[in-house]
């Protein structure tokens, strides 16, 4: 089936980074063409991409009563339910999705995520385990599986399927990270401490990885573990700016001001150094 020559000129502005072009386009071939099913899709997609997620809903919506075999407008459609907190009409999505495409495991887990959220232990463990049942074991999977389990309060169900991913995949650091924290909840501390150090070890090799474990710890409101490991990141990681930011940050927040500027003053240093070298 041709594409409209309006959807290629969309299709080409979102190749050269141009969405806001590309929903522009899709929205006036919609008041010309209402029946346009691709529009819809595509309009759909550009709207979940820049979080108007209420606009989405009926835009994805009336893309899918008008050519329903995109499975990527049911995804989004779901997820864009969900992340507004309509978790119902998110599973009768996913459930309409995984009926259609029987032999893909991602409805089945996006469905039992929300039989989760609205607190239907039995089907969301059913939709989880149909998931499970696609071809061998995945690591993957066995990480979605847990976390279903830590949203439907399982903990010991949780860390036996993160304990499956970490057995597949040793190197999951935000698994092991995850681990620590449930075996913590329920008192193991010996084996709490093996898992960090386990995640500790795989984080400490990637400048990504440590960037995001910093920034987990940050958000949790642990100061001083901040610190810490941004002082550690610094020691490996010397030329990227990132640890002293951090580092100033948390002293600021300390009321340190006058520290804190000096490793801001780092940071923006190896900021223009690195721009330069760019």
């Amino acid at each position: 089936m041709a594409v409209p020559p309006e959807i290629a000129r969309a299709l080409e502005a979102i190749k050269n980074g141009d969405s806001a072009t590309a929903e522009q386009i899709c929205g006036n071939h919609i008041q010309t063409h209402p029946n346009e099913a691709s529009a819809y899709h595509m309009l759909g997609e550009i709207l979940v991409q820049r979080g108007a997620l209420g606009d989405a809903v009926p835009v994805l919506a009336n893309g899918i009563a008008l050519d329903p075999s995109v499975s990527k407008s049911f995804r989004l459609l779901g997820r864009a339910l969900s992340d507004q907190g309509f978790h119902q009409q998110a599973a009768a999505v996913f459930n309409t999705q995984s009926r259609r495409w029987p032999n893909d495991p991602d409805p089945c887990f996006a469905l039992a995520v929300e039989f989760a959220h609205c607190f239907d232990a039995e089907r969301a463990l059913e939709a989880a385990q149909r998931g499970m049942s696609f071809d061998k074991p995945t690591a993957a999977n066995f990480g979605r599986l847990g976390e279903i389990q830590v949203l439907l309060g399982n903990t010991r169900g949780a860390i036996e399927a993160f304990q499956n991913t970490l057995a597949l995949d040793p190197r999951h650091a935000f698994v092991a990270l995850t681990l620590s924290e449930l075996y913590a909840s329920i008192g193991d501390g010996a084996q709490a401490d093996a898992m960090y150090r386990q995640a500790a070890a795989y984080m400490r090799k990637s400048m990504v990885t440590m960037r995001a474990w910093i920034g987990q710890v940050d958000n949790r409101g642990m100061k001083k573990e901040t610190f810490e490991l941004a002082q550690e990141f610094c020691s490996l990681f010397p030329d990227d700016y990132f640890g002293p930011v951090i580092m100033g940050g948390t002293l600021a927040g300390w009321g340190r001001f006058e520290e804190a500027d000096t490793y801001f003053e780092r940071a923006l240093s190896l900021k223009l150094d690195a721009k330069a070298v760019q």
